[in-house]
């Protein structure tokens, strides 16, 4: 256990110990890879972040991301009972290091790491971990939501954009609550200027004003009303149209696709999130995103409201004219996506202007087109290829898309 520099993540493992490394009787660290001084300063931090929620051993362990100014920790929380064989204890091993290197995206791909040690896991003599130096390729990806978190998702999602910079705990939610973080936070990040600190599988919120979003697993029998939350029971609660549109889009194109109309300063006031909504939207429920839309399209992943407003006069024109104006690159990417005999407004938008690009490209210039095709489409570049050497433009290429 040593010192040292850079972007280190450093790990300890807490449990019920007759004497810690800290000296000390009942739950505290019994190994880490820092030193004394290190370990004391992270032990006072976390203190009382360090507990699992109250539910039988064997449950489901919890996560937490916290924020500590430049420094950030994410613990994984196991209830379990005590040397005595008492429940209402916990096993909780915490990596801590800089902020830079543990964002919230980084805690909950973490979450996933297969380096967490679980309750009865041997620990090394001496109580001696390995502190490893950050990367992004040690965190593990992010797994896709499971889409039956929409709906409660949304929910959340839509208390965000009403009070943009406040704290929310939500209830007791029926669907996963790291899965159903994951969700919110992939939406609501640029919301509120403070970072998105979380934890889930959480007994009660009294005293975690510092921690933005927490996932109850029941109602608590006291609630603590010294710092003001947004409490939210999602089962079955409403959301406006624009927050099941986000949650969806998100849940469709996960982090890439909700760059493309994330806001570029944090909305920290309704006022301001009101003028970002009207900028972001095409029609109510409708994302002012071609891409998204087409590709959702594509995919067959339209949502009723994106589908009545594709079956528009306006919305057809409005779409065509914004393909018309898409890059090759995300013209290849569609066609990547085409499917056997589907027919709607945006691969018949897409179709088109096909055609009107080989067609305006003609002879030698069509070459350089077909040549940015050729990996994402190479039959239908096959086909093109002999056409253009034969002295023809082929405008029946939209039937290999159709």
């Amino acid at each position: 256990m040593t010192a040292h520099t850079g972007a280190y993540l450093d790990q300890i493992v807490f449990q019920w110990s007759a004497t810690s490394l800290l000296g000390t009787r009942g739950v505290g660290p019994v190994a880490t890879s820092l030193p004394y001084d290190g370990l004391r300063h992270w032990a006072d931090l976390l203190r009382t972040e360090i507990w699992a929620a109250a539910e039988p051993p064997g449950s489901p362990p919890g996560i937490a991301y916290l924020r500590y100014a430049e420094e950030a920790a994410v613990l994984r929380k196991w209830p379990v009972q005590d040397a005595t064989g008492r429940p209402g204890s916990t096993f909780t091993h915490a990596l801590v290091g800089p902020a830079a290197a543990l964002t919230p995206e980084a805690a909950l791909a973490y979450a996933h790491w297969e380096g967490w040690l679980d309750p009865g896991d041997p620990l090394p003599a001496g109580g001696a971990l390995e502190a490893f130096r950050w990367s992004p390729t040690l965190r593990a990806p992010l797994p896709r939501p499971d889409p039956v978190l929409a709906a409660e998702a949304a929910a959340v999602v839509d208390r965000v954009l009403r009070c943009p910079s406040a704290r929310y705990t939500v209830v007791a939610p029926a669907s996963d609550p790291l899965g159903l973080a994951q969700v919110v936070l992939g939406v609501a990040r640029g919301f509120g200027a403070d970072p998105w600190t979380f934890a889930t599988r959480e007994s009660d919120d009294a005293g975690r004003e510092a921690t933005r979003l927490i996932i109850l697993t029941a109602e608590p029998e006291f609630s603590s009303h010294g710092v003001p939350r947004e409490r939210i029971a999602p089962a079955g609660a409403p959301a406006a149209p624009l927050a099941e549109t986000l949650v969806a889009a998100y849940l469709r194109s996960g982090s890439e696709g909700m760059e493309r109309i994330r806001p570029s300063r944090p909305l920290t006031d309704p006022a301001r999130v009101r003028r970002w909504a009207k900028a972001v939207q095409r029609a109510p429920g409708v994302l002012d995103d071609a891409f998204l839309l087409a590709t959702a399209a594509a995919r067959g992943r339209l949502s009723p409201r994106e589908r009545d407003y594709l079956a528009s006069a306006e919305g057809r024109g409005q779409v065509a004219a914004m393909i018309a104006r898409f890059p090759d690159a995300e013209l290849v990417e569609l066609v990547r996506l085409w499917a056997e005999g589907r027919t709607d407004p945006v691969t018949e938008a897409v179709s088109a202007e096909l055609e009107r690009r080989l067609a305006r490209a003609g002879g030698r210039r069509s070459r350089g087109v077909l040549a940015r095709w050729r990996h994402a489409i190479p039959v239908l570049v096959a086909v093109v290829v002999l056409a253009v050497a034969a002295g023809f433009v082929l405008f029946a290429t939209a039937r290999l898309w159709r």
